[in-house]
């Protein structure tokens, strides 16, 4: 079982932490995103991805963050897989109302951008 860590390492699994922004609540503990109105599952690593973008809301998460984060939370993986798992989350997004949320900022990262 994989253990998502928030900034200074706490423990997210198996918490009531949750995160928010426009609308949306992230459950990291059951890897779920939701609205009043609809949600959706997502993988360990995509909800680690939303823990980390949520947190950055609005600033760029560089992909060396990225990998950093991902690697801390015992997921192995490269560039490559980050690009996908990102396709992936942004194509998860899109199903809930919320396309074109993960900007890519061409040869530094990503960001969430929000409603604020």
């Amino acid at each position: 079982m994989r253990i998502f860590k928030k900034k200074g390492n706490d423990n997210l699994a198996g918490t009531t932490n949750e995160f928010s922004f426009d609308g949306f609540t992230l459950n990291p503990a059951v890897g779920e995103l939701s609205s009043n109105t609809q949600s959706i599952k997502l993988t360990a690593t995509e909800t680690s991805l939303m823990v980390l973008f949520i947190e950055h809301k609005d600033k760029l998460v560089s992909k060396k963050e990225l990998m950093t984060f991902l690697w801390a939370n015992g997921a192995f993986i490269d560039k490559d897989a980050i690009e996908d798992d990102i396709s992936r989350l942004r194509h998860k997004l899109g199903q809930v109302g919320l396309k074109d949320r993960i900007k890519t900022v061409p040869m530094r990262g990503y960001k969430l951008v929000t409603n604020r």
